[in-house]
């Protein structure tokens, strides 16, 4: 029908995914500005300072351009609950938005506020629990894809922000975790946009996990004497159990099916 309407639930799905975009681009603009306009900090004075704010402004940039190119219908959402608009927004599309900026978010620059950034991060774990509850509002798979759900969500915590370290090791630390960051960071944006399309039920793909695993382990042991990151033992080990389990449910099912 013309005059036919989404529900207020997707129209608020669409709302926290702009909440997100715009929550992490403006803490992430305003520590650029303040580290810019701070006279101690220098943004290309060492090889850690130049990679973590490169990424960052490529990461807002391309975001930035990706949004505005393909994705001009998501902004005509904001304003209108059609469904024939909302039946051309390319969620796949804006996973991928979403994953782009997500890099300028793992990557620790002077005057970062860490409460906003898991503030926007909030917005887009929100969005992709309303997409579950607009999408599928029954069916046998519909606890694998709640399940599905909380894995990626300990997933996504797992993956290491960059900082800074001290250690002897520290030129080979900071490269091996931002090989690490890099892959767990594509991983989560194929998985939510697999989720934000509709094919969220099974998401426990070995490759990631592996990495994710190995990855935080390397890192974690190489850090262990200066700051063991609790943070982000605790949502691997969480990540890796509820693969795990996750692995052996979603298999029973299809044997059954």
């Amino acid at each position: 029908m013309i005059n036919e309407k989404v529900s207020w639930a997707v129209y608020a799905m669409n709302m926290l995914i702009f909440i997100y975009f715009v929550v992490l681009y403006g803490e992430r603009l305003q520590s650029l500005i303040r580290s810019v306009k701070d006279s101690e900090v220098r943004l290309y004075d060492s090889a850690f300072n130049a990679f973590v704010y490169s990424v960052s402004i490529v990461s807002m940039i391309a975001a930035a351009v990706f949004l505005a190119g393909w994705n001009r219908e998501f902004f005509a959402g904001l304003f209108d609950r059609s469904a024939a608009l909302y039946g051309r927004i390319d969620y796949g599309r804006l996973s991928i938005a979403a994953g782009i900026l997500l890099f300028s978010g793992m990557v620790h620059t002077e005057h970062t506020v860490p409460a906003i950034q898991f503030a926007s991060y909030g917005a887009l774990i929100a969005a992709m629990a309303l997409k579950i509850v607009t999408a599928h509002s029954g069916g046998d798979n519909m606890f694998m894809r709640w399940f599905s759900f909380a894995y990626l969500t300990a997933f996504s915590m797992a993956i290491p922000v960059m900082y800074r370290v001290q250690i002897k090791a520290a030129p080979a630390f900071h490269i091996i975790e931002a090989a690490v960051m890099a892959a767990l960071v594509v991983s989560f944006m194929l998985m939510m946009r697999q989720l934000f399309m509709g094919n969220g039920a099974n998401l426990f793909y070995t490759a990631p996990i592996v990495i994710a695993a190995i990855g935080d382990a390397v890192i974690i042991a190489m850090r262990w004497k200066e700051k063991v990151n609790t943070f982000v033992l605790i949502f691997i080990v969480i990540a890796v159990i509820m693969y795990c389990v996750g692995k052996i449910l979603s298999q029973k099912m299809l044997n059954e099916a």
